[in-house]
């Protein structure tokens, strides 16, 4: 049987990829598609059975709050002249998550929770450190890593 969450990454990864390839995705590319699709073949089975929070399941509304939370772009407050930027790259993500938070809830009427989120996220960085052996040759391993890590950590409290 597959987790409903589950099914919801891998519906979500397709919409994305049709609306990247169809021109329709306005900062979503192939790379978020791919790292939708490798969310999606996480062991999300592994969150429930080592729960100490009951039976709350982590659903998409967890992870779409997720994305709307690292939305945010966090600014270097050491920049040049002590005003603080915005960094390229932490832009662009911020960017990506916005549009993702946005078509999920278009998807679907969610109503996540903040502990989800942060649940969420912990979840996804501690599968990706446990299973580096099998997935650090993949592209985005190690950016993605690196990316839900820093966001568990700023954006999720």
């Amino acid at each position: 049987m597959t987790l409903p969450v589950i099914t919801d990454l891998r519906a979500l990864a397709a919409l994305v990829r049709r609306r990247v390839e169809s021109g329709k995705a306005v900062h979503a590319t192939l790379d978020t598609v791919l790292e939708l699709e490798m969310m999606a073949r996480l062991r999300w089975d592994l969150h429930f059975k080592c729960s100490d929070h009951g039976p709350k399941q982590i659903t998409l509304a967890d992870i779409a709050l997720g994305w709307l939370l690292a939305s945010k772009a966090q600014a270097d407050s050491e920049a040049w002249l002590g005003r603080e930027v915005l960094m390229p790259g932490e832009c662009a993500r911020a960017a990506i998550c916005a549009e993702l938070a946005l078509v999920a809830n278009r998807a679907d009427h969610l109503d996540g929770t903040r502990e989800g989120a942060r649940t969420a996220w912990a979840f996804v960085v501690a599968q990706l450190e446990a299973n580096r052996s099998t997935l650090e040759h993949l592209p985005l391993f190690k950016s993605m890593l690196d990316t839900y890590r820093r966001e568990l950590v700023e954006t999720m409290r």
